[in-house]
């Protein structure tokens, strides 16, 4: 039993550590593909909105972005890896990275206001 922990302690630390390069190999590619996706605020705060537990016509509204432009950016971040969808049809997206960790926040803060940079 002893050695199963170990074994279950020693994979755990190796996919810790694959994941962590992944990420750093990553990194660049993953901000390009976040900026040439989400290439303006509108698109940013529905990226950040989507996964809060507000429906398609709550985040269109507050993202001011139109619904059918909603739904064509998810199928769009779908391909690209940036959002996952679960459940069926009518299932729920959530997104995959926090547009802070790659500094592409939206230029309006969430009071509205223009942010300085």
């Amino acid at each position: 039993m002893e050695k199963d922990v170990n074994t279950f302690e020693r994979q755990t630390k190796l996919l810790e550590e694959l994941v962590k390069w992944t990420k750093v190999a990553n990194y660049d590619k993953v901000k390009e593909i976040l900026a040439r996706v989400l290439d303006d605020d509108n698109k940013k705060n529905a990226y950040m909105l989507t996964g809060k537990g507000l429906n398609r016509d709550k985040i269109s509204t507050k993202a001011k972005i139109n619904k059918n432009d909603l739904t064509k950016l998810w199928k769009l971040c779908i391909i690209t890896g940036l959002v996952e969808k679960v459940g069926g049809k009518r299932g729920k997206y959530y997104t995959l990275f926090n547009l802070e960790d790659f500094d592409l926040v939206p230029t309006e803060g969430k009071n509205g206001k223009k942010e300085d940079n």
